[in-house]
């Protein structure tokens, strides 16, 4: 695991490596959590999935690789700004 992530479809749990817990500061680690709880919070999971095999699907659609991209961003935004509300 290279950086903090959400793992699982029905049982989903936060794993965050352990050479980064040893570097953040209490504060640094709730932001993390509360960005990953977000990611829980909204079905980022199953769209991800979707995504995923759309492009299997379709692997030599540019359009379809440069829409996965955006939304990649765009899911992770959504997720920082539910952790700044």
């Amino acid at each position: 695991l290279d950086r903090p992530s959400v793992i699982g479809f029905l049982s989903p749990r936060i794993l965050i490596p352990a050479w980064l817990l040893s570097r953040l500061t209490p504060g640094e680690l709730d932001q993390i959590v509360l960005h990953e709880a977000e990611h829980l919070r909204r079905p980022d999971d199953w769209t991800n999935l979707i995504q995923k095999l759309c492009l299997l699907l379709f692997p030599l659609n540019p359009a379809l690789a440069s829409i996965e991209h955006r939304l990649c961003r765009e899911r992770e935004m959504a997720c920082d700004e539910g952790v700044i509300r």
